[in-house]
């Protein structure tokens, strides 16, 4: 039988590391209270995580379950929305930020990496009249909705380099040759 070996550097990427010290601070502040904790979608892609911090009563919910949630904190309700660190939509943080303002007992805590936060900076700031804002990536990824809801005008997702040669040579320069277009992988 082979020898395992673990990487020196195994375990969450700084992002992950990030997003569930948070969430798991967040639990421990209000173990044994009323408080719904909950993570808008899977908080990472791991089952055994997800699965432990389930058992301890932390509810995952999607985007459809914001308006109800934050109808619950209108009327009183003890939450905290905790967003991944992949980021979630432009509106829908929006949204949590305005309630946290509104509600002094829903908190929100929003655990996206800081190197999404900087690509979706690129995309507000590089995106919008006269410009074109181009991401390759999965479109129905969390992370890729997310920053593409910050860019402005014209926009698209494309999934690799045969899908981005393809475009260019189809496009046949469609008027963006006159247009700045920024590119982020």
């Amino acid at each position: 039988m082979g020898e395992i070996r673990i990487a020196k550097h195994a375990g969450f990427c700084f992002g992950v590391k990030r997003a569930t010290c948070e969430l798991e601070a967040e639990m421990e502040r209000y173990r044994g209270t009323q408080r719904r904790i909950l993570t808008l979608g899977r908080i990472i892609h791991n089952d055994v995580y997800v699965n432990s911090i389930l058992s301890q009563g932390v509810e995952e919910i999607s985007r459809d379950d914001i308006d109800s949630v934050i109808e619950a904190a209108e009327r009183g309700d003890e939450i905290t929305v905790v967003v991944r660190a992949h980021g979630e939509l432009a509106e829908i943080v929006e949204k949590l930020s305005r309630c946290a303002e509104r509600n002094p007992g829903f908190r929100f805590l929003d655990c996206t990496c800081p190197y999404v936060t900087r690509v979706r900076d690129i995309a507000r700031d590089n995106s919008g009249e006269g410009r074109m804002f181009v991401l390759l990536g999965d479109e129905h990824h969390p992370e890729v909705e997310g920053i593409m809801s910050c860019a402005e005008g014209e926009k698209i997702v494309l999934r690799n380099s045969e899908e981005t040669e393809k475009w260019v040579r189809d496009t046949d320069n469609n008027g963006f040759g006159a247009k700045s277009i920024t590119l982020a992988a």
